[in-house]
């Protein structure tokens, strides 16, 4: 009973899987994006990488992770009319942003954090953090 609800997972994440497939070929055929022939093709050529990539996975939990990924890539290609996946957003480390990133300071002497004061933070950055 076991091997054979296993089973029944199995054909159905392959039914959504091929299903999946299917649609985003379909949409290359009529692709009218930016990129025009040459994105039609990388959808083709960067369908048929990822799926034969991900052919072999058994576990139910990764496969619904691959599907989602899939459902929104061609989401996004659909609404957007994007082909190429998106760059996620990631926030700076130490919660900073790019204008008021300070380089660190070393304790003493002369080296090219001079310039800052004995904590490591220059005259400029005190009073912009005021």
């Amino acid at each position: 009973l076991r091997s054979r609800s296993r089973g029944m997972a199995t054909s159905a994440s392959r039914a959504a899987a091929l299903s999946l497939m299917r649609r985003m070929l379909r949409v290359s055929r009529g692709w009218r994006g930016e990129g025009g022939a040459d994105e039609a093709r990388y959808i083709v050529q960067e369908t048929s990488r990822v799926f034969r990539e991900r052919k072999n996975l058994r576990d139910a939990e990764v496969i619904a992770g691959a599907l989602e990924e899939g459902e929104g890539r061609l989401q996004t290609a659909l609404h957007y009319g994007i082909a190429y996946p998106l760059m996620t957003h990631t926030p700076l480390a130490g919660g900073g942003d790019v204008k008021n990133v300070l380089p660190p300071a070393e304790a003493g002497g002369s080296s090219w954090a001079s310039h800052v004061g004995e904590k490591g933070v220059s005259d400029a950055a005190r009073n912009i953090a005021a």
